[in-house]
């Protein structure tokens, strides 16, 4: 029980501590006059993100992609995008979003990750043969990575329940 009541105090501090990085970031944004606003908007997109307020955060980094689309955050930026879009059931957006990420930055470590998100919004969408080419493509072109083995296995249920 202690460990429990640790743990559920450590989230309310954890989420006490993105509010108020949320309301700075924010307060940043709208109240100084800042030249360089890329990192108070990437981390006020991340803060939303880990608060579950994915529509915001969608739309600052959104905000972010436009302005900083060449910035060496910017696959980070696309890869928390895709997944507030994922979030709120914008699967078509989400994907177009992990693409970009394939194409701009085909050399980024997150490359795996964006083709694994690919290949789920495209199941989530119910495009089986189109998600079982993604996940074959994670295990020809990444085949040392962590996401080598989930598309193993998502291929394995998705041949289950599509009948591929």
């Amino acid at each position: 029980y202690y460990q429990q009541a640790q743990d559920v105090e450590y989230k309310e501090e954890r989420l006490d501590r993105l509010q108020e990085a949320k309301l700075l970031y924010q307060n940043i944004l709208a109240s100084f006059w800042v030249r360089d606003k890329k990192m108070p908007l990437f981390y006020l997109g991340n803060c939303l993100y880990s608060l579950g307020e994915y529509k915001e955060a969608s739309e600052i980094l959104q905000n972010f992609d436009r302005k900083y689309k060449n910035d060496y955050f910017a696959p980070w930026a696309k890869m928390k995008l895709a997944a507030s879009c994922e979030q709120i059931k914008d699967y078509e957006k989400a994907i177009n979003s992990y693409k970009k990420i394939l194409e701009k930055h085909p050399q980024s470590s997150i490359c795996p990750q964006a083709l694994l998100g690919v290949a789920r919004c495209q199941g989530l969408q119910g495009e089986w043969s189109e998600a079982q080419k993604s996940y074959e493509e994670i295990l020809s072109r990444y085949p040392l990575s962590e996401e080598k083995g989930i598309a193993e296995i998502m291929l394995q249920r998705l041949r289950v329940q599509a009948g591929l």
